[in-house]
């Protein structure tokens, strides 16, 4: 029984010391910031790469949305700052629409090839 309460108490130790290296980030919870590309939401976890292709990136601290040459199928904005942007580099295809559910979002450049508009 002596020997089960020691490989016990050397399993949680274990456990712990493996849990505390883990990085603050592995461990906490994504921010959502209100912003869906296509059936994508944005959030602190896939900004840097949106969509997975390079492609579409948000800037949480201007609360900016830069598209560079993608193909995307909505974009929605739900519940950020009025202060937001949306940025376009090279030729970019917004399948659907734009929901802007919010006012003061700027669209930035000239590489918008198709849009449609949604409140």
């Amino acid at each position: 029984m002596k020997k089960f309460a020691i490989l016990l108490l050397a399993l949680l130790l274990a456990l712990a010391l493996c849990a505390s290296l883990l990085p603050a980030g592995a461990m906490a919870a994504d921010v959502e910031y209100g912003v869906f590309v296509g059936e994508t939401q944005v959030t602190s976890g896939n900004a840097a790469d949106v969509l997975g292709n390079g492609k579409v990136s948000y800037d949480a601290g201007s609360n900016t949305l830069k598209l560079d040459g993608a193909v995307v199928g909505s974009i929605i904005f739900n519940a950020v700052s009025e202060d937001a942007s949306v940025e376009f580099t090279g030729d970019n295809t917004v399948g659907g629409v734009i929901v802007l559910l919010i006012l003061g979002v700027s669209l930035l450049g000239e590489g918008l090839q198709r849009k449609q508009w949604g409140r």
